[in-house]
């Protein structure tokens, strides 16, 4: 899954695994008789209060959840188990109390305010109430199958209110007045948690999830991120647009494979095998690779400081190898610079030259002793994956010029960086195209 996608709730997904997804039928008008007189008069009640007729609610077959349809049910055995009115004017969703047999419901886009009519939703198993004006979280305790809750861009201050939900996988809270976090420690079942816009110092309250995998909560104030120690599982995790300075707690999450830690003020971000995604931070020479070195710079440490590359069609050659340059390489889809470095010390930036960049590259990095960084300036972003003996670092992605560099960020469009001192027996691949 491409970073861009990791972050978004599982809406999608709860499509594919319940029975309420696809195609059109019926409305209530002409089917009436389909469904049990008690819920039959939830859902003229729901219809009066939302000003609709009978005949602008479909019914669906089971199997036939279209996300297309702002005002669907879906009927089994008589009874209705889908209910979506979205954007219906909705002021109050106690008319759907009678709807016990109630597993997905759809009531964003309202104006509900507070959460009622669920005193029998024993069998609810997902809950959309996004765009509505929600101030809290109280009145789900008989929902105990609930599975994914989302509640985004409310009004919500408070995260009271969850105890009683111990199937809770997916929890949905972009965009709400949350300050602190509470009631969700040791959720044995919730897997992703997204806080993103809100108005959090911290994410104290975010400990043992012992199966968390997915945590957003770019957009906060957030200065320290100590409670992350508790999350064995988490793979996932995006923290742009806070205020973090301090990150090393990354480094003891054993499970983690991405990182947004873009626009925060991390100077020197941990070690890790995850990709990281930098940008905007005024990181320092301690993790981050310094700007491309100019003529005569050193680049490796003394006594072996050549670099020992090879370019298409060119012979070996010591100092920079120009990735991609027209002095180096044929240029065009497929070209490729290679070589090996006996030992590096600091880090060497090569350069595309002055040739048209590719559309994209992939980068890789091995070494034999020691640890190296592989660095990537991809689109906006500049990222990087660590290299460790027997484990090679792959990076791919479409490169931008040097210049779009921010302050605080290395200028190389590909750079290699030894970590903790100096590595030996580093070979690096770029290939173009």
């Amino acid at each position: 899954m491409t970073p861009s996608l990791r972050f978004a709730s599982a809406s999608a997904l709860v499509a594919s695994l319940l029975a309420c997804s696809g195609l059109g039928s019926p409305s209530f008008a002409t089917a009436r008789g389909s469904v049990t007189p008690g819920d039959a008069a939830a859902l003229d009640a729901l219809l009066l209060a939302a000003g609709r007729a009978p005949a602008d609610l479909k019914i669906l077959p089971v199997g036939a959840w279209s996300s297309s349809d702002e005002a669907a049910v879906v009927i089994e055995a008589e009874r209705v188990t889908c209910l979506r009115l979205r954007g219906a004017g909705l002021a109050s969703m106690a008319p759907v109390a009678p709807l016990d047999a109630l597993r997905e419901l759809d009531l964003s886009q309202n104006r509900i305010e507070r959460l009622e009519g669920l005193g029998a939703a024993s069998a609810l198993e997902v809950l959309n109430l996004r765009g509505n004006a929600l101030v809290g979280l109280g009145g789900l305790d008989a929902a105990s199958a609930l599975r994914w809750l989302y509640v985004d861009d409310n009004r919500i201050a408070s995260t009271a209110g969850l105890a009683s939900l111990p199937a809770l996988a997916d929890l949905s809270l972009n965009g709400n007045q949350l300050t602190t976090i509470d009631g969700l420690a040791s959720r044995g079942a919730l897997t992703g948690l997204y806080l993103e816009r809100n108005q959090l110092a911290s994410l104290d309250g975010v400990h043992d999830l012992p199966v968390l995998a997915t945590l957003a909560a770019g957009g906060n104030r957030i200065v320290q991120v100590d409670a992350l120690r508790g999350l064995p599982k988490l793979r996932n995790l995006s923290l742009a647009g806070n205020r973090l300075v301090d990150v090393a707690v990354l480094a003891t999450l054993p499970a983690l494979a991405f990182v947004d830690l873009e626009r925060n003020l991390v100077r020197s971000p941990p070690v890790l095998t995850a990709e990281v995604k930098l940008a905007g931070n005024p990181v320092d020479g301690s993790a981050a690779a310094p700007s491309a070195p100019g003529a005569g710079d050193p680049t490796v440490g003394a006594g072996e400081g050549a670099i020992e590359g090879t370019a298409a069609a060119l012979p070996e050659r010591t100092g920079h190898v120009l990735f991609g340059s027209a002095r180096t390489s044929a240029g065009g889809a497929g070209s490729r610079a290679s070589g090996r470095m006996g030992k590096l010390v600091g880090t060497v930036c090569p350069e595309f030259g002055e040739r048209v960049l590719p559309q994209r590259v992939r980068a890789t990095v091995s070494v034999e002793s020691g640890r190296v960084r592989l660095w990537l300036r991809d689109g906006e972003n500049y990222r990087w994956r660590l290299a460790e003996p027997d484990r090679p670092a792959i990076l791919e992605g479409a490169p931008i010029r040097s210049a779009h560099a921010r302050m605080g960020e290395p200028r190389g469009l590909v750079c290699v960086e030894a970590v903790g001192g100096e590595a030996r027996g580093v070979e690096y691949m770029v290939i173009d195209g």
